[in-house]
């Protein structure tokens, strides 16, 4: 189904300007990230490129032992942004 849609969207609109597109949000999505990263210690690293991002959620930035509440931790953060 998610394939279906993105060639629907591709289709849609130009190619050129749907990369670059992605490319931009990603970037500013990428800023957004790398900055609660800075606030938050939970945050152990911030990675990705265009719209395919990660967020790392660790226990200890330090050791990178992993949250055991990654889901929960996630929903948090989200919130925080909004």
């Amino acid at each position: 189904m998610s394939l279906l849609l993105l060639l629907r969207c591709t289709a849609v609109h130009d190619p050129i300007h749907f990369l670059h597109t992605c490319s931009q949000v990603g970037k500013h999505l990428l800023g957004l990230l790398r900055a609660l990263q800075g606030k938050h210690d939970i945050i152990g690293d911030v990675r990705g490129a265009g719209l395919m991002l990660g967020v790392e959620l660790v226990k200890d930035r330090g050791t990178k032992a992993r949250s055991g509440h990654a889901p929960l931790t996630l929903c948090l953060i989200i919130c925080l942004v909004h």
